[in-house]
């Protein structure tokens, strides 16, 4: 499996939001299938917890610019998130 990474200046990147999921979604049904070896389920799994902490992050800063550009326009509005888990 490749892994996005993320580097360069500073040691960050800009790896989208949706490489981040598509990734994560790779590294669940990898996990789901119960077939890697100890070592590389660890692997995985680490990389996926840094995957949602960055996920979160962008969403974080997303949030912020958009509340952000309400307040400029005149027009705060309030943003909750949607809960896609019914």
């Amino acid at each position: 499996m490749t892994k996005a990474r993320r580097g360069g200046a500073g040691g960050a990147s800009d790896v989208d939001f949706e490489e981040n999921l598509k990734r994560l979604q790779d590294i669940v049904a990898g996990l789901s299938e119960g077939k890697l070896p100890l070592r590389e389920a660890l692997s995985d799994y680490e990389e996926g917890m840094r995957l949602v902490k960055d996920s979160r992050r962008m969403l974080k800063e997303s949030k912020a610019k958009v509340e952000k550009l309400n307040r400029l326009a005149g027009r705060l509005e309030s943003f909750e998130p949607v809960n896609n888990e019914g």
